[in-house]
């Protein structure tokens, strides 16, 4: 039940906060089931398969602004991007 923000186009931040931060890795994991399942079911159409590339990162005492938590967070949404993209090939 964390806040969800739009930050551009087709990009989001969610602030996780107590229980949802303790559970990322459940919430990223369960998130991308979901999503892999609209892939890969061959009687969907193509505008009902989702997608989605996440890249989380959590603040820590070494971080100087949200921007180095953004930064690390866009990083490693890009590099899952690029893993599924080669996943599909």
């Amino acid at each position: 039940h964390s806040p969800v923000f739009r930050i551009g186009g087709d990009e989001f931040v969610v602030i996780l906060e107590n229980n949802d931060l303790e559970n990322i890795e459940s919430l990223v994991d369960d998130f991308n089931a979901k999503t892999d399942v609209s892939l890969k079911e061959k009687n969907y159409e193509p505008w009902n398969q989702v997608s989605a590339a996440i890249g989380y990162a959590v603040f820590t005492d070494g971080d100087k602004s949200t921007t180095d938590v953004l930064n690390r967070a866009d990083k490693r949404m890009y590099e899952r991007k690029k893993q599924m993209k080669a996943d599909r090939k």
